[in-house]
């Protein structure tokens, strides 16, 4: 895989050295011959410490009955049966005095001789080698010819968070914007028509960029290929319902959020990308936007897909939505919508009444922190939706929350006011 920019985290409750870029459709196939390890070089303040892990897989059919064995340190640690077939995270736990001091190895394996009953998610890779794959049961070891086709160097989807009082998780940074005076964005601007950037009034201007974003496809999950994070491809692509090599394309809400927050970025907005869900790998997520409001110096959720956004005596934040999800309130009577809100095809108008009217979408939000992603594709996620998610670059709000332990950056509202 591609060299990227890589993340460390030091002294960090969570180890991991995957970048989160999954393949969806080419994982790792585990059998009795076909055995995964994944590393980890603990230091002392972990050893000792429980844990928990975590890692992506899949079954073959809800499993077939085939358990996934996993092995710490050449000795049994617990095992996962079938669910449901997409891959998902599952979690382990490791009991204190498992860890030692330095390299404790995790192997993961299936009893059978054909490749069909689990699969290990493989991403790229963020720090030094963790991962090694073996074909003869376990005897030798090696970390590339990884993958069903034997064509990736990669890393598993792993990862490990301690319960060491002595760690603690890393602040998450500063969200990293483009720089305004790049070119690309001046040629973002050419392509926003007049009748979007006529109005003095910033906020007018907005909404009807929103609109003209909504209005320019159909939501379309069905594509072979995903629309890259790239404004100019999504709309070209969108438009002649071509993509990669030809064929059709898969443009759906992550690509409005996209296309709203490159576009809003090019007029001089301050725009950041919106990730929520109501449950961690469900496929009950969305993707919005967020555009910073100068005058009131506070951060406002737009819906690029259905045109609105949610306002309660003024326009709410990812988080005030979030708060008011948490505190059992719905968000019916708070939608604004606009001349995009879509009214078919019949997916698309149910999961509005299901999951955006209400608000429930939006239990669990996360920022996506590169934002220069609009001037340098290499820093922008691959693939799109539900678990595809992975990535340390993103930041999700409530550090208390177990459900989003998989993930290194967590963060109250402070931090989600201001960045």
């Amino acid at each position: 895989m591609a060299a990227r920019a890589r993340l460390t985290f030091e002294m960090s409750r969570l180890f991991l050295n995957d970048d989160g870029r999954i393949l969806k459709d080419h994982n790792e196939d585990l059998t009795r011959w076909r055995r995964a390890r994944k590393t980890f070089v603990l230091p002392a303040s972990a050893a000792g410490a429980g844990a928990d892990l975590w890692f992506i897989a899949a079954p073959y059919d809800g499993g077939g009955g085939v358990p996934l064995r996993v092995r710490l340190n050449g000795r049994a640690l617990g095992r996962i049966t079938g669910s449901p077939p997409n891959l998902s995270w599952h979690r382990l736990r490791v009991g204190k005095g498992r860890l030692r001091a330095g390299a404790n190895q995790f192997d993961f394996e299936c009893d059978t001789p054909a490749m069909n009953a689990w699969k290990l998610g493989i991403a790229g890779r963020a720090g030094r080698s963790g991962s090694a794959i073996s074909f003869d049961g376990g005897e030798s070891w090696q970390n590339d010819c990884m993958g069903l086709y034997g064509a990736l160097t990669g890393e598993y989807v792993v990862r490990l968070r301690s319960r060491s009082a002595a760690l603690h998780d890393p602040a998450p940074g500063k969200v990293v914007y483009p720089d305004p005076k790049h070119p690309k964005l001046a040629e973002l601007r050419r392509m926003i028509p007049r009748s979007v950037t006529r109005s003095s009034d910033p906020w007018r201007r907005l909404l009807a960029l929103r609109t003209w974003v909504a209005t320019r496809w159909s939501h379309d999950p069905f594509g072979p290929p995903y629309c890259p994070w790239d404004a100019p491809t999504i709309l070209d692509w969108a438009r002649r319902d071509r993509g990669h090599s030809g064929r059709g394309k898969v443009a759906m809400c992550v690509h409005f959020g996209v296309v709203f927050a490159s576009l809003a970025t090019a007029l001089g907005f301050r725009a950041r990308c919106i990730a929520v869900t109501r449950a961690i790998g469900s496929n009950d997520g969305h993707f919005l936007c967020e555009v910073l409001d100068q005058e009131q110096g506070r951060w406002i959720l737009h819906d690029a897909n259905f045109d609105l956004h949610y306002e309660d005596d003024r326009p709410l934040s990812a988080v005030d939505v979030a708060q008011r999800i948490g505190d059992g309130a719905s968000m019916k009577d708070c939608v604004r919508a606009g001349r995009g809100l879509p009214t078919k095809p019949a997916r698309v108008v149910e999961a509005y009444r299901r999951l955006i009217r209400s608000g429930d979408c939006c239990r669990l939000i996360s920022v996506w922190r590169r934002m220069d992603f609009m001037t340098d594709p290499s820093v922008a996620p691959g693939h799109h939706g539900s678990v595809a998610y992975l990535e340390p670059q993103w930041v999700w709000f409530d550090p208390s929350r177990e459900e989003t332990a998989m993930f290194p950056l967590r963060t109250g509202e402070k931090w989600f006011a201001r960045s």
